[in-house]
């Protein structure tokens, strides 16, 4: 930079903008007085700098030396010159007169200490390091040849004179070299590792504006901020799997699962086979872009295997031809040591990979954090009473279970400190609810992507322009007339995720595989192996919880829209996928796809008659299958009924009278032989409605 320009332009210095509103005030009040004397003829300086004493006296370190000194450094470095030392290596970036190595040296002390303070780094330099014949990084000797060069006119001492607070090696003081301790970053990786650095790194924007629809999912797994309870269990957190489809922002599905514990102690967490349940609904039920998918998923619990993807895009290229439907794509996974031969982290994905889900579930906390039983956001935000619930309520299962089998319905009443598992599922649906249908949102590019309605508010009351427009095209212009005489205000309103979701379906049909893909995915590793029963049902566990037991009757939809039926006492490969509302998927045991079933019989409160006709139509469904596997079992006993009939009626009629011969007296009244000739009606051969007749003997 120009020296000339510096002075007489100092915001053209390349420190300047470098410099805090507060700095700059500073500096451009010192620029002001060294130009004031610049300008004073040279016989005059004195009565100058008496008056600049005067009209700046509020300014701090002002004095005649100051000033002068001031004056040098400002024609000599600039701006650089009249600000503080400190500020210049800083911000400014000049050195520090220590040599490079030390500096270095001094790095690394910092990096040894975990909680990140300068001061107790600073003591450990003096404590350790100033010792005699102990070399000093930077120095190539020790404490003695740093005093011997700094003081050459003295005798080298025989204890070290350097302390804290006292005399120090040029330089070497806390304030100097607090300024030179590492950047936060780097000090935090080598504190607690390169995971915590890497936190540190700008975030790649992305943006949802471009996306198909259907063709981007984030997949992740979330601890919930409170415990529950299920069964005689302790209090768990619930951990919930699921799946957003990124340009609307819907969570489309989902599967919440309580945490238990094995003998040993041990949790059990989420499974693949969750992950596959996940796969199975998206593909099956909940529907994507026909021309594929990709799915962003973090390294650890959530994550893709890969050759379960081989396996179901290579079933997905049998039914379609398209080669690789399904793409993911997952964050890094960050463990490695800092350099090689230190010891490697904890296995971590990115959460930053994710955020648009990563994102949402604070929303969910904070929705549901007046709910009982919670545990913080972290350790340091937990509340202290979470001790005293969890030793109550350990100490009142044994109590609640010995007097649910004598009054069930007191102990249902109880009150502890948790909320159950069920009550806990129920309330979670009902906030996702109000989230998916939230309007007051600031979702990343909403509106570029059209997820806006236009609104005018006539009257005090709202009118969706576009929703009139569809339902009533003909009052469009009466309507904009309307709008323009009574000057409504005209505005945006956000669509909700669901909303969103249901305007892209309009213009994107998504494509929804057949179940038999869903038992591909699922496999024989999700199955159970199931025995019809005699009454022709299938009973399944959800494995979510593994208490809720879910009843299926023998009919299952072969895919095409037939009806098959098991056959009761075989034995079936059946899947369970608790996520998509339950759909049964039964297979042979060569792992043929059969067929699917998902109408479960729901329970149903006793002699609630209107709950109770969702299962009654199942019943009816069942028994009108059965009478049609029926009627060809039955035809042999309708015929040997109807050879009964014959028979039995020509036995009556060998009972009847016998009609009059030629010779006697004809009867006056000839309609007594009427039955008679009537009778000869059965005697014919006649179809039997098997129909009428199956009904008769079932009934």
């Amino acid at each position: 930079m120009n020296a000339q320009i510096t002075t007489t332009r100092p915001e053209m210095d390349s420190i300047w903008p470098k410099l805090s509103t507060e700095q700059r005030v500073e500096a451009g009040l010192w620029v002001d007085i060294i130009h004031r004397m610049d300008r004073a003829p040279a016989n005059a300086k004195g009565a100058e700098l008496s008056l600049v004493l005067r009209d700046f006296a509020g300014l701090k370190g002002l004095s005649k030396t100051t000033v002068y000194r001031k004056i040098e450094r400002f024609h000599a470095k600039g701006v650089a010159g009249i600000v503080h030392g400190s500020l210049v290596k800083r911000v400014c970036g000049e050195g520090s007169g220590l040599p490079q190595e030390f500096i270095a040296f001094w790095h690394g002390l910092c990096g040894l200490h975990q909680r990140q303070k300068a001061m107790s780094v600073y003591r450990n330099l003096f404590i350790d390091h100033l010792q005699a014949g102990k070399i000093i990084p930077g120095y190539a000797t020790d404490w003695r040849g740093i005093w011997a060069a700094e003081n050459p006119q003295r005798e080298v001492q025989r204890f070290c004179p350097y302390a804290i607070g006292g005399q120090h090696p040029h330089g070497w003081s806390y304030r100097n070299l607090n300024m030179l301790r590492p950047a936060k970053d780097v000090w935090a990786g080598a504190a607690q590792g390169a995971q915590a650095m890497r936190s540190m790194l700008p975030s790649i924007p992305h943006t949802r504006v471009g996306l198909s629809f259907g063709s981007l999912f984030v997949i992740d797994d979330v601890w919930h901020d409170q415990k529950v309870t299920l069964g005689n269990a302790p209090a768990e957190r619930p951990l919930e799997l699921g799946m957003m489809e990124a340009l609307t922002g819907r969570y489309v599905s989902w599967g919440l699962t309580p945490v238990t514990r094995r003998a040993d102690g041990s949790r059990v967490m989420l499974k693949e086979s969750y992950v596959r349940y996940l796969l199975a609904d998206l593909l099956c039920r909940v529907g994507v872009n026909p021309a594929g998918i990709t799915i962003l998923a973090e390294h650890g619990t959530a994550a893709l295997k890969g050759g379960m993807i081989a396996e179901i895009n290579a079933e997905i290229r049998r039914l379609t031809g398209i080669k690789e439907f399904i793409k993911v794509e997952t964050s890094g996974v960050y463990g490695a040591p800092l350099v090689a031969g230190l010891f490697a982290e904890r296995p971590r994905g990115n959460p930053k990979f994710k955020a648009m889900l990563e994102s949402s579930w604070n929303l969910l906390h904070n929705e549901m954090a007046m709910l009982p039983g919670q545990v913080g956001k972290d350790r340091d935000n937990s509340p202290q009473d979470t001790y005293g619930r969890d030793a109550e309520a350990k100490a009142m299962m044994p109590i609640l279970k010995a007097l649910a089998e004598e009054c069930p319905k007191e102990v249902e009443q109880y009150v502890t400190g948790y909320m159950g598992f069920y009550e806990f599922e129920t309330m979670l649906n009902k906030v996702k609810g109000l989230i998916e249908n939230r309007t007051d949102h600031h979702l990343e590019g909403w509106e570029e992507c059209g997820f806006i309605r236009r609104v005018a508010v006539i009257g005090g009351v709202e009118v969706d322009l576009a929703a009139q427009a569809a339902d009533n095209p003909g009052a469009v212009e009466e309507l904009n007339q309307l709008v323009k005489i009574t000057r409504a205000p005209i505005f945006g309103r956000s669509l909700s995720p669901v909303a969103a979701w249901r305007r892209c379906t309009e213009d994107v049909e998504l494509y929804r595989f057949p179940q038999s893909l869903a038992a591909v995915v699922l496999g024989a590793a999700c199955g159970k192996t199931l025995k019809v029963s005699d009454k022709g049902t299938l009973t399944m566990t959800d494995e979510l919880t593994g208490k809720r037991h879910i009843t299926f009757d023998s009919r299952v939809n072969d895919g095409t829209g037939r009806m098959a039926e098991l056959a009761r006492g075989e034995e079936y490969v059946c899947n369970l996928n608790p996520f998509d509302g339950h759909t049964l998927l039964v297979s042979d045991k060569a792992g043929r796809f059969i067929g699917s079933n998902s109408n479960p019989y729901l329970p149903a409160v006793h002699g609630d008659r209107e709950a109770d006709k969702y299962n009654l139509a199942l019943l009816s469904a069942s028994a009108a299958e059965q009478r049609k596997r029926l009627a060809p079992v039955i035809a042999q006993q309708a015929a040997r009924k109807r050879e009964a009939v014959k028979q039995n009626i020509g036995v009556m009629a060998l009972t009847l009278p016998r009609q009059p011969s030629v010779d006697s007296e004809a009867p006056a009244d000839m309609s007594e032989l009427a039955p008679v000739e009537r009778r000869e009606d059965f005697w014919r051969e006649e179809e039997v409605d098997s129909n009428s007749f199956l009904d008769e003997i079932t009934r």
